[in-house]
């Protein structure tokens, strides 16, 4: 499964029924080989029809997710997931350039 590819998280107690309460769906941002996983993101489990954002679980990080929990299913339009994706990766970016940034200021500072 390589980024953008939609899942369904299915924890071993369902016993593989998609249809069980517990299943959670969302997307993988990335492969987590040497722990035979993936890195994803997961959709708020009361939102219906998720579109944005403010949509998804958790905005901070990625979860780790075994792949033998995983499973390929399209639970929501594509292109909101690339526009899930985009922003998660210009918010990296961004905290990235703050943090060089703001080291370049210590830097000159003698900090």
């Amino acid at each position: 499964m390589e980024t953008g590819t939609q899942i369904a998280y299915i924890p071993q107690h369902a016993e593989g029924k998609i249809d069980h309460p517990d299943v959670e769906f969302g997307f993988v941002m990335d492969e987590l080989p040497e722990q035979e996983a993936h890195r994803c993101r997961y959709w708020r489990q009361n939102v219906k029809h998720p579109a944005t954002m403010d949509d998804l679980r958790t905005r901070a990080n990625s979860e780790s997710t075994p792949n033998e929990c995983l499973v390929e299913y399209m639970s929501v339009d594509q292109e909101v997931v690339a526009r899930v994706i985009n922003y998660l990766q210009a918010e990296q970016v961004a905290r990235t350039i703050s943090r060089t940034k703001w080291a370049e200021l210590l830097a000159r500072s003698g900090s």
